[in-house]
């Protein structure tokens, strides 16, 4: 926890000196990384689950994990960045392979598209999106 502590000190950084801080602002910094560090613990909680029920052929489990997964922002009280975390895309990228296994594919490209606006270098995600508008019958082009 400590670690996180730093972390999140260096990125909100205050006009005040360190020595000069409170101690209620040094709760509310190790709260928040508190606050990070158990929602990203569910982000990864949620994952695992998905894709454990994935690999059991649950695809409606999976895709409930995936989609309570991809409503978690870990980022939000610590990073503050737009920097990809593990399961933040990959969340989005399974429910998208999922609502393609189910035949809905507007849903899927939704998910892909959501992937690559995150992490625009997946191949995967830009394959399986060219997959749902082929098996939709739409050309990659249009």
């Amino acid at each position: 926890m400590e670690i996180l502590t730093r972390i999140f000190r260096r990125r909100h950084k205050t006009h005040q000196e360190p020595s000069a801080a409170t101690p209620a602002a040094t709760s509310d910094i190790e709260g928040s990384a508190d606050n990070w560090l158990q929602s990203f613990q569910t982000l990864l909680a949620l994952y695992a689950q998905g894709i454990n029920l994935l690999r059991e052929n649950h695809l409606e489990a999976a895709l409930r994990c995936f989609d309570e997964a991809t409503h978690l922002d870990p980022r939000d009280a610590l990073l503050q960045t737009r920097w990809p975390v593990f399961g933040d895309y990959e969340a989005w990228g399974y429910k998208g392979v999922i609502l393609y296994q189910l035949g809905r594919f507007e849903e899927a490209i939704t998910c892909h598209n959501t992937t690559i606006e995150i992490r625009p270098g997946d191949c995967t995600a830009w394959v399986s999106k060219g997959n749902c508008l082929e098996a939709m019958g739409r050309s990659h082009r249009q």
